[in-house]
């Protein structure tokens, strides 16, 4: 078939076939899909019994680009799942099946406030009640989250939380999930969710209202399928019925939105015991990175076991991608250094920076801004505008004089701010009257704030603000310097315990954690007065504004799915982040296999140059490093590009030599024999041990690192536990 590899070629020829395609990364699935299209629509196929689903709308829009570029008589339905899902919806309150809906969809910022509200309302205690007022952004962005993953399936909001692991605390997201349903139903409203949330409930209740969607469609090929959650997945079937040929297409090893519903087992399992006569077909040729990073790739991903067996090979026309590891004491230097040596040989806009946890890209947030160097964000809210650092900024603020500038209004309100973050366990009311008394005060603050102590306070209480106060009077001596001023704060206060006792979870406690311990870091190494350092920071961040846009990007791994970039750097390889365990957490078992996916998507979005970056230190380091063998990746990749590598006999490797090396070189078609020492698997054990958890089932020991036991559950998820706390919850079959 013109202009189509074997493999994609036998995709398009299987069209009248139930179908499961594994493409991997840069692997044309976009074309392919196109080609199978326009061959079903020249079969004879009527368009209209003809339905593409893509995941998002952007894929969406540039699919049907493409396809009508191309063609010029009708075309199918290429629709995402919500929209396909609002169609079903309106049709089903045209025939009385659903009530009907009134106003926009509700959007998040419609919600949040409804929410905080009944957060508040539904509070078992006073204390969090109070919490739940004080730290908005905390408790409402969780709920929205949870409230999303309820609607991503059918399982009762409990169920879901009891799966979530949420910690029980936290259980009055369960109340708030059904006050929200109530208030929703009463006002006719709808969220996104609900496009596909209702439909589907309606369906799974009433099998005779499903049938009447079912058996209208002969062919439906979907995209991004191990992106789907259970949701779609019943729609899908609902709609196929009996009568549809169905081709999904997808990559279990990219599927890194669990936290959305999405899981690996609706294309590995679930699909092909739905359709039992469905073919396997594989885009294994990436046309986006070179054999280096395929090599590095395929190592990494090699050692998850929930997977189909996939060998993801670089096309002869990929570029040369160079493979770099830097083994850094001070890795936000090293990065800046990077990218300072890369900003002249390319534009800015070809690099990436790819980060586990936005806290992450703190530290080099804060060095950009200083340097001068473009970048564009990808998140709401940059380092300075974050909520943990909001009383500390106040402080400079008051050093530099620029806090008595305010209007009094917005004084009284900054200190509220000083007065509750962290919140020192004193009634609102109290605070409230202090924080309006000294928003009058525009001179002396230190010696107010201490005047203005409120009585009914206990002396333990009075001791904590007190302690406050003390720091107010500090800002306001000349002699002061930033880095003083804030660590003041922060013992004087307890911040980074109050942080990490008052997070909804663990990650956050760390992403908040994280980004004080960088802004703190940041005043050190720039050492400058309090009373310059507010306008200092104010400065540098006016160039930013006016040329983000042109500048690099920093982004989290999740938000670089489907997309590419020439240049990508990943920092943060070591033993917290790859796999991610919060701290302070470690009674909640890490996923492996799914943190694994999540590095393995951002290693394969780069085309020219992939950096990663790794402590010096061999204890500190990531796994996973070990696991891409990456001296092996980078000789062996060169070697099959080096026009001085014979075309047969035997390449000698002195890195040493790995079955899936040797699998590699044979698949590409290279008659080459590797020789070398051959390299120990760390994929599994000799011998794997089957055990039983109390609360997760079966499973397989795969090994034990020093503290820690990694088990394979039969649920197909590998879990980290630390020994001491786990091994009373195994039982050895």
């Amino acid at each position: 078939m013109s202009g189509f590899t074997p493999e994609q070629a036998r995709v398009i020829a299987a069209r009248q076939q139930h179908s499961r395609v594994i493409a991997v990364a840069g692997s044309g699935k976009t074309s392919t899909l196109i080609g199978q299209t326009e061959a079903l629509l020249a079969d004879g196929v009527t368009p209209r019994r003809l339905l593409v689903l893509m995941y998002n709308r952007s894929a969406q829009q540039d699919f049907l680009q493409r396809l009508r570029a191309r063609n010029r008589g009708p075309l199918p339905d290429v629709r995402t799942f919500h929209s396909l899902g609002l169609s079903i919806y309106r049709t089903l309150i045209q025939r009385g099946l659903l009530p009907a809906f009134q106003g926009d969809i509700l959007s998040d910022g419609e919600l949040e406030p409804r929410i905080w509200r009944w957060l508040q309302e539904l509070a078992t205690t006073g204390e969090q009640a109070q919490d739940i007022l004080n730290n908005k952004r905390k408790w409402v962005e969780p709920t929205l989250t949870f409230i999303e993953r309820v609607k991503a399936g059918l399982e009762p909001p409990a169920v879901v939380f009891k799966q979530l692991g949420m910690p029980g605390n936290a259980r009055l997201l369960i109340k708030t999930f059904e006050r929200l349903e109530q208030w929703r139903k009463a006002q006719q409203r709808i969220t996104f969710a609900d496009m596909l949330y209702d439909p589907v409930a309606l369906f799974s209740q009433r099998s005779d209202v499903a049938a009447q969607f079912a058996n209208h469609l002969d062919h439906i090929v979907v995209d991004e399928f191990q992106d789907i959650n259970a949701i779609q997945h019943l729609l899908l079937e609902t709609l196929s019925g009996e009568r549809a040929t169905v081709t999904v297409v997808g990559d279990p090893d990219q599927t890194i939105y669990e936290f959305r519903g999405s899981d690996p087992s609706f294309m590995l399992h679930q699909f092909p015991e739905r359709y039992p006569d469905s073919q396997v077909h594989t885009l294994s040729h990436t046309f986006r990175y070179g054999p280096q990073v395929a090599l590095a790739a395929n190592h990494l991903i090699h050692h998850n076991q929930g997977r189909q067996p996939v060998l993801t090979c670089a096309h002869d026309s990929t570029p040369d991608t160079a493979l770099h590891l830097h083994r850094v004491s001070d890795e936000t230097s090293v990065l800046v250094q990077q990218i300072t040596q890369l900003r002249t040989q390319r534009p800015l806009a070809d690099i990436a920076v790819l980060h586990r946890l936005w806290a992450q890209a703190a530290r080099l947030e804060l060095q950009l801004l200083t340097l001068n160097i473009a970048f564009q964000l990808e998140t709401e809210r940059g380092v300075l505008q974050r909520h943990e650092l909001q009383p500390l900024l106040l402080l400079l603020s008051i050093a530099s004089g620029r806090f008595v500038k305010l209007n009094k209004a917005a004084r009284t309100q900054a200190w509220m701010t000083l007065l509750t973050q962290p919140y020192p366990k004193i009634q609102r009311d109290i605070l409230k009257q202090m924080a309006t008394r000294l928003g009058s005060a525009t001179s002396g603050l230190g010696k107010h704030f201490m005047a203005q102590l409120p009585p009914k306070c206990s002396h333990w209480q009075q001791e904590q603000l007190a302690l406050r106060g003390s720091v107010i009077q500090l800002a306001e001596q000349p002699t002061t310097t930033a880095k003083q001023l804030v660590s003041a704060w922060l013992n004087n206060t307890d911040y980074l315990n109050a942080l990490a006792s008052g997070a909804f979870s663990a990650q956050q406690s760390d992403e908040q954690k994280e980004t004080v311990k960088a802004f703190l870091s940041f005043l050190q190494q720039n050492d400058r007065p309090a009373a310059d350092a507010d306008g200092w920071l104010q400065e540098i961040q006016k160039p930013q504004s006016s040329q983000g846009a042109k500048g690099l990007t920093l982004t989290s791994i999740h938000k670089a799915k489907g997309r590419e970039w020439p240049v990508v750097l990943i920092p943060g390889l070591n033993q917290h982040f790859y796999p991610y365990r919060p701290d302070g957490d470690l009674r909640l078992p890490v996923d492996e296999e799914s943190e694994r996916r999540l590095l393995y998507v951002a290693l394969t979005r780069g085309q020219q140059e992939v950096h990663l970056f790794t402590p010096a230190q061999g204890d500190e380091r990531s796994a996973f490093v070990a696991e891409m063998e990456i001296p092996l990746s980078i000789a062996l990749g060169k070697a099959l590009r080096d026009p001085a590598t014979p075309p047969t006999g035997e390449l000698a490797l002195p890195t040493g030599v790995t079955p899936l090396a040797q699998q590699y070189v044979q698949r590409m078609g290279a008659p080459l024999t590797l020789t070398g020492r051959a390299l120990p698997s760390r994929a599994t054990p000799n011998q794997i041990r089957r055990v039983r958890h109390n609360y997760f089932g079966v499973g397989s020991l795969l090994r034990e690192e020093g503290s820690q036991i990694h088990i394979r559950f039969d649920d197909g998820k590998t879990r980290v536990f630390e020994r001491d706390i786990v091994i009373g919850m195994l039982e050895e079959l």
